[in-house]
């Protein structure tokens, strides 16, 4: 899974995009919005968007998925390469 940063800077992109939506987000990943940085530096330059990544080192810490039930594990023998994919076009 990937680690809590993460998670909230992807709550908080969603949110940017359509608020409604960046809370269902938030509430699937048993995340409160109380708790995401809604106030991240605008990524408008190389310098910001390290800044924006880096704003919350606390956060950069492992995760367990919200719901380890839906996880689609795309590396079992299953797994169908792109290039061998017969109904790739």
């Amino acid at each position: 899974d990937s680690t809590l940063q993460i998670k909230h800077r992807h709550i908080y992109h969603c949110y940017q995009a359509d608020p409604a939506y960046g809370k269902g987000v938030a509430k699937a990943m048993n995340i409160s919005m109380d708790d995401v940085d809604l106030n991240l530096p605008k990524r408008d330059s190389h310098e910001n968007q390290l800044k924006a990544n880096n704003r919350h080192p606390e956060l950069n810490t492992p995760t367990t998925p919200a719901d380890p039930g839906v996880e689609i594990d795309t590396n079992t023998k299953d797994y169908i390469d792109p290039l061998d994919d017969p109904w790739l076009l």
